[in-house]
């Protein structure tokens, strides 16, 4: 299994669909754009989007949820349960523990908290800090973590509390 879900996500190998929830806003529009360089193709929802949240949980393997803290709950307690086990949800939220947590308990998928300790105005990852917080799964957070210090990302793993 883990020789699959290697194979199926490296760039250029499989149709690996990103999908941001949030991705108009600033760091969800620069995590769209780093991606699309990376060579994936972006879906992004968002408040006036003709794409959901609801479409992306099923239409994407990997879910990036870059929304306010206080629509964090309610929207992935809308899209969580959506998401199929194999695929991967992160967030881009600047607390963790609750956010973790809400997405463990209203998802089976892996799941990973992401903290980018740098804002939308970088140029770059090269170099800036980027804190992850393991929540389920290793197989996902192992190529999350792969493809931020591809890129040149400086990252610590952290526990969400």
């Amino acid at each position: 299994m883990e020789s699959l879900i290697h194979a199926d996500i490296v760039p250029g190998t499989s149709p690996l669909t990103v999908g941001i929830v949030g991705g108009l806003g600033r760091m969800g529009g620069w995590f769209a754009k780093f991606l699309k360089d990376a060579g994936f193709p972006v879906l992004i929802s968002d408040l006036h989007t003709e794409l959901s949240s609801e479409d992306l949980a099923q239409k994407c393997r990997v879910l990036i949820l870059s929304l306010p803290i206080e629509v964090f709950p309610k929207e992935v307690a809308k899209i969580g349960p959506l998401v199929p086990e194999s695929s991967f949800m992160t967030d881009l939220c600047s607390l963790k523990q609750s956010q973790v947590a809400c997405m463990l308990k209203h998802s089976c998928c892996e799941v990973v908290g992401t903290h980018p300790l740098f804002g939308p105005a970088e140029d770059s990852i090269k170099g800036k800090r980027v804190a992850l917080c393991p929540g389920r799964g290793t197989r996902w957070f192992s190529w999350w973590e792969g493809l931020l210090r591809q890129h040149g990302a400086v990252t610590s793993v952290v526990s969400p509390e």
